[in-house]
């Protein structure tokens, strides 16, 4: 589970332990983010990214930045 979770982008240190499928570790919410997103991604993890405004000249956004893309199996 610890292995599938680091997959789907949680981060966070998990300790092997049995209670860990209860929820038991305290992960970040940016990692629960990342991790549902892969699941309505269909699989495909993109790793976050953060903008805070990125403008042209003509107040057009001009920032095409994307992330890597890796399908995670099924």
């Amino acid at each position: 589970m610890i292995n599938v979770a680091h997959e789907m982008g949680v981060t966070s240190y998990l300790t092997p332990v049995t209670s860990l499928t209860l929820g038991t570790e305290g992960v970040s919410p940016l990692d629960m983010a990342s991790a549902y997103s892969t699941l309505a991604n269909d699989g495909v993890h993109r790793t976050p990214i953060f903008y805070t405004n990125v403008q042209g000249p003509d107040g057009r956004s001009c920032s095409r930045n994307r992330p890597p893309v890796t399908r995670r199996g099924r």
